[in-house]
């Protein structure tokens, strides 16, 4: 009786160990993930720590036409504190996405309808954001 009670704790530490090591492995090694008004600072104050990394953003998307999109944080106005950034492999916009993108910027009483989704997108910082050009784009997917 007691060698089965023995062998039972053997076997639930032989399964809890190895998945609380990998939960904390994978805990430890998690890439930050920042916000759009971080990055923006990071790269208007000191853009030579930021460039080439490749970050994680926690932001929403805003395409206005062309190859650029503008990563905003949640409530803020695209075109003042957004992150202008190529199209890349971050966001290829595909049906109905860009006809929602097109109505949106194009019919003004349809200004809404993007829904505003907040989503992470990973980013490769590749030119110096400058406070004289803000449709400069930054980085790419």
């Amino acid at each position: 009786m007691k060698s089965r009670v023995v062998l039972r704790r053997g076997a639930i530490l032989a399964v809890v160990v190895p998945v609380a090591a990998i939960l904390v492995v994978l805990l430890a090694t998690t890439p930050p993930v920042y916000s759009v008004s971080q990055v923006r600072s990071g790269l208007l104050s000191t853009p030579t720590a930021w460039l080439g990394r490749t970050v994680q953003i926690r932001a929403r998307d805003n395409y206005p036409g062309g190859l650029v999109a503008w990563l905003v944080d949640p409530g803020d106005n695209p075109y003042s504190q957004g992150l202008p950034i190529k199209i890349g492999r971050w966001q290829s916009p595909t049906f109905p996405r860009t006809l929602i993108w097109w109505l949106n910027s194009n019919v003004p009483a349809l200004s809404g309808i993007d829904g505003g989704r907040v989503e992470v997108y990973r980013i490769t910082l590749t030119t110096p954001l400058r406070r004289g050009c803000p449709s400069c784009p930054v980085g790419h997917g």
